[in-house]
């Protein structure tokens, strides 16, 4: 299920109606004994098990996690927009702030409508999917492409599900570091958008790219497909009897002649988060990648 947010406050009204989890104790054998090594979290909204975890394992509320975030957003004065995605054992937010300029970036040559919007990206899961984790992001309004901006950009913060500080309080502290972060480093990822808007690459060097970072094959045809480029995939015999592949990538007609860094990097976000055929956490795994062609990072 998914949940529009229009405003801050709308927050608030939707961590109230969250799934909330408790710990059970685990039996075993053929007696039912009980052990101490591990606990059922059980998911009391839905009356099921959610997963069986080791005793040092710590709930940490969808509620708690909203509320916190909320908090935070109250305390530092800003208003936000976005979704929540609720399948009851896992949530996942993006929110992006719409009142303050400091939570905002232009791209070069914008005539206004083309700015990207800062937020705050969060999750957190009762069946062990992941952890609870908190990061800056990006909302491209011109494409509505999804723009994760992590730990070396704007900002993350992982928390594991152990320890008894898994509080609103505690995460209210934590996502309002987070979003100093985000305003802090605002101008150095705008810094790092104008140098992708000028650095021009060519198709070989485009694939070359997307190899690198991408293991899947449908992902780089898909890629590709954004930008206007066909990969076509041939197999010949060498001198030696061995099949060797070749790689041809065919520019379409009405393909852009300069393709540039920034053309690539939101060819990556558009597919990562428009596209039906992939799960959401290769979703997620994509937009990480995709980070790293801002940040020419090497494997």
């Amino acid at each position: 299920m998914t949940i529009q947010i229009g405003q801050t406050d709308d927050l608030q009204h939707v961590a109230a109606g969250l799934d909330v989890a408790e710990e059970r104790d685990v039996k075993f054998g053929n007696e039912n004994n009980y052990t101490g090594e591990y606990k059922g979290i059980y998911n009391t909204s839905k009356d099921e098990l959610s997963q069986i975890a080791t005793k040092k394992y710590s709930i940490i509320q969808h509620r708690d996690v909203v509320n916190g975030v909320h908090a935070a957003i109250d305390r530092l004065g800003l208003e936000v927009n976005g979704k929540i995605t609720d399948n009851g054992d896992r949530i996942e937010g993006w929110l992006h702030f719409t009142n303050d300029d400091e939570y905002r970036i232009v791209e070069p040559g914008s005539t206004g409508d083309e700015d990207i919007k800062l937020g705050i990206q969060f999750q957190n899961s009762y069946d062990g999917s992941c952890s609870m984790m908190l990061q800056g992001f990006g909302y491209r309004s011109i494409c509505s492409n999804g723009m994760i901006l992590g730990k070396k950009m704007l900002g993350k913060y992982h928390r594991r599900h152990v320890g008894d500080e898994n509080t609103a309080e505690r995460i209210q502290e934590i996502a309002k570091d987070v979003m100093d972060d985000i305003a802090r480093r605002s101008d150095r990822v705008q810094a790092m958008i104008e140098g992708a808007h000028e650095d021009v690459l060519e198709k070989t060097e485009i694939y070359e790219l997307l190899d690198e970072r991408f293991s899947a094959q449908k992902h780089i045809e898909n890629i590709l497909e954004n930008l206007d480029i066909t990969l076509i995939t041939t197999k010949e015999e060498n001198e030696q009897g061995e099949e060797e592949e070749e790689i041809n990538l065919i520019k379409e007609e009405d393909a852009s002649e300069n393709i540039t860094k920034w053309e690539v990097y939101n060819a990556i976000t558009a597919y990562a988060t428009h596209s039906d055929e992939i799960t959401q956490n290769t979703a997620e795994n994509i937009h990480n990648e995709s980070q790293k062609v801002l940040l020419q990072e090497e494997n």
